[in-house]
């Protein structure tokens, strides 16, 4: 949304637009994906104030004002680092000069209720910030892409290590000390009783002196904390 400064309400407000991302949704992506729209029509040589309620968006421009953000170590490090790199591109390249000011939120602030106001009502917009695998291949010399088309901006380190664990648990439960697992549920031979089991659980003994309705309400409890427990072994080996 864009402002006329000292223009007065309700003349303060000179256009605003709103739209929709894809892939690797979150709040913070959204809150990047606005402000590389907003640079990418900010005049050159231009200063422009960016009013959030986004602290992280905030923390991310300043990363980019300090020239060295694609650079250094922390690239890596931070989520969407090929959006904020790119956003570091256009800042340098059209010499533009931002103030980022941090705004309440939910504090009764009209133009920030308007924002978002905008931002949950999205969905039924017809356009989207697209962002092509060119612009993100502008910053870099290579993109790591994953299922051919999905770009990857979380750190390499844990997207690489995360995928050979999932590798290495899906080679350990093919082996066969675990075929019981889908024996519990897929065959007939060796399938739970699920009906008997319920019954179990739900089973409450007759109250009279020596057995209250509270050591009734206990023992029940009991002995589905002893059927969970023992789910949450069968988990627990699984990882194991």
């Amino acid at each position: 949304m864009q402002i006329v400064t000292d223009a007065g309400f309700p003349n303060s407000i000179a256009t605003y637009a709103h739209g929709l991302i894809r892939d690797n949704p979150s709040s913070s992506r959204a809150e990047a994906a606005a402000i590389y729209a907003v640079l990418t029509i900010s005049p050159r040589d231009s200063d422009v104030t960016i009013y959030t309620d986004s602290q992280t968006a905030i923390d991310g421009l300043r990363s980019c004002s300090s020239s060295v953000y694609s650079n250094s170590r922390l690239y890596y490090k931070t989520t969407n680092f090929e959006l904020w790199a790119i956003i570091e591109r256009t800042i340098l390249s059209k010499n533009l000069t931002v103030f980022p000011v941090k705004v309440k939120a939910h504090s009764g602030n009209y133009l920030n209720d308007f924002a978002d106001s905008l931002a949950n009502t999205a969905h039924t917009a017809s356009s989207s910030i697209l962002i092509s695998g060119l612009d993100l291949a502008s910053a870099h010399d290579f993109v790591l892409i994953y299922d051919n088309d999905v770009v990857c901006e979380s750190n390499p380190r844990h997207l690489l290590k995360q995928y050979y664990q999932t590798q290495l648990m899906r080679d350990l439960l093919d082996l066969t000390r675990f075929h019981f697992i889908s024996l519990l549920s897929a065959n007939i031979d060796y399938i739970v009783d699920w009906e008997l089991t319920c019954f179990t659980l739900n089973f409450k003994p007759s109250h009279d002196a020596s057995f209250t309705p509270e050591h009734a309400s206990r023992h029940l409890t009991f002995k589905f904390k002893l059927f969970l427990d023992d789910l949450a072994t069968l988990e627990k080996l699984k990882r194991t």
